[in-house]
C-alpha cells in the first residue's frame, strides 16, 4: 500500500494541488447563476405589477377606450357647477268648479272665473290646495361633462325639500330617484350576459357635454312649498359610487330653490312661464369683482327710464353698488353717485332717498330672460317679494301675482351700463384715500376704527366713498 501510494505520491499530489481552483471557478458560475435568476424573477414580477396597476391583468385587458389609453387608470366622472332653475307655469285650470284637498282627507270646492277678455282664470278666493298648485312649479337642473364618464353607466337624480322654518330636520328626499342608464341592462359595460347597447340616454354620458338637464314637476303627491335643492349621483368602473353634485350642503346654498304659498297662487296669474336661475351671478356683479368696488351704473327701464327719476328727480344719475354686509354676491343697496344717498321708500312718490342705509332698501338681483352683451347686464330688482316695475310712468312695487298687463311686465327688466365717468372711462382712477376711509368708519364707532364696522354696509360707503374697495381692511 505504501508503495503504491509511493509509486502516485508526486502525481497525486499535482492533482490535489489544483483542486481548490477548480472548486472556485465551479463557485462562480454558480454564484452569477443564482443572481441571474434573481435579478430577472424581479423584473418579471415589476412588469406584473405594472400591468396589473394599469388594468392590463388577466380579465382586465380590455377598457372603454374612449378618452383613455390603454394603460391608462381608473378615472372618476366630474361635472361643472350645475344651475338650478324655478319655473312658475299658467295654471292650465279651466273655467267651471275645481275641487281641492285642503289637507286632513278633506275636500272643498272653488268656483273658477273669467274676467272679460282675459284669458287666464282668476280665481274667487286664494284658499287653493298647495297640492293641486304645485302642479304649476317645475324645479330643474342643468350641468355640464367634464371628464371620466367613459366607464360611467348610471346617473341617479334626486329631489329633495325641507321647510322654511327647518327645526333641524334639515333636507328630505321626495319621490323616487330619477335613473338614467348607458346601456340597456342598467350595468356597467362588458358586466352582463345581454349586449352593450346604448339607451336613449347615453347623451348622458359623453365627456363634455353640456346642456344636460332634468326637471322635476309637481304631481299633486306633495307640496311643493318649501326649500328645495337636487342631488346628482352616479355609478362607475364596476360599481363604484360618487356625489357629483350635493345640492343639500350648505356650500350650495346659492342653489336652494325657494317656493312660497305666494309662488303657488301666482300661477293663476301668470299668461306664460316665469323662470328664475338660481346660480352665483357672473362677471362683474361679484362682491370681490374688482370693476364693482369704484365704478357707477346708469341703471334704466327696457322703457328707458332712469331709476334716479322714480324719486322725484328730473335727470339720470348712475347709482354705486354697495353689497349688503354678510350676504350672497346678489344683494345691495343702491347709492346716488353726487349726494351720496340711498334708494328708499316713500309715499308721493313711491320710492325717495335716504342719507343712511338704515331705511334703505335692499334689493335683490334676480338674473333676467334678457340677453346679456359686452356693455349691458339685464337684471330684475326684487325687494322681498316685490319686484320694481314702472305703472303709468311711476315707479312701484309689485308681486309677480299682481302684475295684470303687459306693459307692466315689460318693465321687470332693468339693463346696467357703465356710467360715462365711472373709473374706467374717465381714465386713471382716484387714488385710494385709505387714512380719510379709515377715520370715516371709525366715525361710525364713536372714532374708534373697529375691524367689524368696516364690513357692514355703512362702512364698505365709507371705503367707496373714497375710493378704497371695500374688502381693503381683510
Amino acid at each position: 500500500m505504501n508503495s503504491l501510494l509511493s509509486n502516485l505520491g508526486p502525481r497525486y499530489s499535482r492533482r490535489n494541488s489544483t483542486t481548490p481552483i477548480v472548486l472556485g471557478f465551479l463557485l462562480i458560475i454558480i454564484a452569477i447563476a443564482v443572481a441571474t435568476y434573481f435579478i430577472t424573477r424581479d423584473d418579471d414580477e415589476d412588469d406584473k405589477d405594472k400591468k396589473d396597476e394599469n388594468g392590463e391583468g388577466e380579465g382586465e385587458g380590455e377598457g372603454e377606450g374612449e378618452g383613455e389609453g390603454e394603460g391608462e387608470g381608473e378615472t372618476v366622472p366630474s361635472i361643472e357647477e350645475p344651475t338650478v332653475k324655478r319655473t312658475l307655469n299658467p295654471d292650465s285650470s279651466e273655467s267651471g268648479t275645481e275641487t281641492y284637498e285642503i289637507g286632513g282627507g278633506k275636500t272643498e270646492t272653488y268656483q273658477i272665473e273669467y274676467n272679460k277678455g282675459m284669458t287666464q282664470p282668476v280665481a274667487v278666493t286664494n284658499t287653493l290646495s298647495h297640492l293641486e298648485l304645485s302642479k304649476n312649479v317645475t324645479i330643474g337642473i342643468t350641468w355640464g361633462n367634464k371628464s371620466g364618464f367613459d366607464n360611467t353607466f348610471k346617473l341617479e337624480i334626486e329631489h329633495w325639500m325641507k321647510e322654511f322654518n327647518d327645526t333641524g330636520k334639515g333636507f328630505e328626499k321626495k319621490g323616487e330617484s330619477v335613473i338614467k342608464n348607458k346601456y340597456n341592462h342598467g350595468k356597467a359595460k362588458g358586466t352582463s350576459s345581454s349586449d352593450d347597447i346604448e339607451t336613449e340616454d347615453a347623451k348622458y354620458f359623453r365627456n363634455f357635454t353640456t346642456g344636460l338637464n332634468h326637471e322635476f314637476t309637481g304631481d299633486g303627491s306633495y307640496s311643493f312649498v318649501g326649500i328645495h335643492a337636487i342631488k346628482i349621483k352616479a355609478k362607475y368602473g364596476i360599481n363604484e359610487d360618487i356625489v357629483l353634485f350635493d345640492g343639500t350642503l350648505e356650500a350650495n346654498k346659492s342653489q336652494w330653490v325657494e317656493v312660497k304659498a305666494t309662488d303657488l297662487t301666482a300661477t293663476l296669474e301668470l299668461v306664460k312661464p316665469e323662470t328664475r336661475d338660481y346660480e352665483p351671478l357672473q362677471g362683474s356683479f361679484t362682491m370681490g369683482a374688482a370693476d364693482i368696488k369704484n365704478k357707477a351704473y346708469y341703471v334704466t327701464s327696457s322703457t328707458g327710464v332712469d331709476i334716479n327719476t322714480i324719486t322725484g328727480s328730473d335727470s339720470s344719475v348712475p347709482v354705486y353698488l354697495v353689497p349688503l354686509a354678510g350676504s350672497s354676491a346678489t344683494k345691495f343697496y343702491f347709492k346716488f353717485k353726487g349726494d351720496d344717498k340711498y334708494l328708499t321708500l316713500s309715499d308721493d312718490p313711491y320710492f325717495s332717498k335716504t342719507s343712511t342705509t338704515n331705511d334703505a332698501l335692499v334689493i335683490t338681483f334676480i338674473k333676467s330672460t334678457r340677453d346679456d352683451d359686452d356693455d349691458t347686464t339685464w337684471l330684475r330688482l326684487m325687494v322681498d317679494d316685490e319686484y320694481i316695475v314702472l305703472k303709468d310712468g311711476k315707479g312701484i312695487l309689485k308681486k309677480l301675482s299682481d302684475i295684470d298687463s303687459q306693459a307692466v311686465y315689460d318693465t321687470l327688466d332693468w339693463k346696467f351700463t357703465d356710467s360715462v365717468d365711472s373709473s374706467i372711462d374717465s381714465g386713471p382712477k382716484p387714488d385710494c384715500d385709505k387714512e380719510a376711509a379709515r377715520q370715516c368708519i371709525a366715525d361710525l364707532n364713536g372714532g374708534v376704527f373697529f375691524l367689524p364696522a368696516a364690513n357692514t354696509a355703512e362702512g364698505n360707503a365709507c371705503s367707496i366713498k373714497y375710493n378704497c374697495a371695500p374688502d381693503i381692511w381683510f
